[in-house]
């Protein structure tokens, strides 16, 4: 099955026909197994009415799947009915210590990418940009100070690209498409510096760290 997704995947709207086949099979045990289900869902596109409703129901019971909220990005404006989901699960994890770093980003850039329509989740997301400090396994303890830096720049420029795009606003250094892992890579590589300087100042002892580069712990 998993080389019929894939394949599906790489027809996109072509294999628009076999959309109520993988939709059934997305409430299954292949929907969080095998990732190549939901990409072929996001690359065929909205084949019909029952699409949109699915991946939500999916999505609420798997907020860890990468490939599925890459699926809802691609619906654009389209994917709206998502937001009262979206909002719980920025609200719900307040703290952000049970939700994955990574589908995190990507709840981000499908607010992003709905635009105005997304506008119930606003009060989320000024809420997010109050945080002072990620949870710790977000950054892990054995990656290098720069890394994590810049980790932490792209939440708060996720952050603020999701809450410019759902107002109706623009803004001018948008965050890269790339992952956050590809750009730590930058840095890890030494072809690019985190600008700290975009960093989030929360407390004197904040400041200390980001003069110093060493991290609390």
């Amino acid at each position: 099955r998993q080389a019929a997704y894939y394949t599906c995947y790489r027809m996109g709207p072509l294999a628009a026909e076999h959309m109520d086949r993988l939709i059934s099979m997305v409430n299954g045990s292949d929907g969080v197994r095998l990732p190549e289900l939901t990409m072929a869902i996001g690359a065929i596109g909205m084949a019909n009415s029952s699409v949109l409703p699915n991946l939500i129901d999916f999505l609420e019971r798997a907020n860890y799947s990468e490939e599925g909220w890459k699926a809802l990005i691609k619906f654009g404006p389209k994917a709206a009915p998502a937001v009262p989901l979206i909002a719980r699960f920025l609200r719900e994890h307040a703290k952000l210590h049970l939700l994955n770093p990574k589908c995190f980003v990507l709840m981000l850039r499908a607010l992003e990418s709905i635009g105005p329509p997304a506008q119930e989740a606003i009060p989320e997301l000024q809420a997010l940009q109050k945080i002072k400090e990620w949870p710790i396994h977000w950054n892990p303890r054995d990656e290098p100070n720069e890394v994590r830096a810049a980790r932490m720049v792209s939440y708060t420029k996720g952050i603020a690209a999701a809450l410019a795009s759902v107002s109706g606003q623009k803004l001018e250094d948008k965050p890269q498409d790339a992952s956050i892992d590809a750009k730590a890579q930058e840095i890890e590589s030494g072809k690019s510096k985190p600008k700290l300087k975009v960093l989030p100042r929360s407390s004197p002892a904040s400041e200390g760290q980001e003069k110093t580069g060493r991290s609390p712990g």
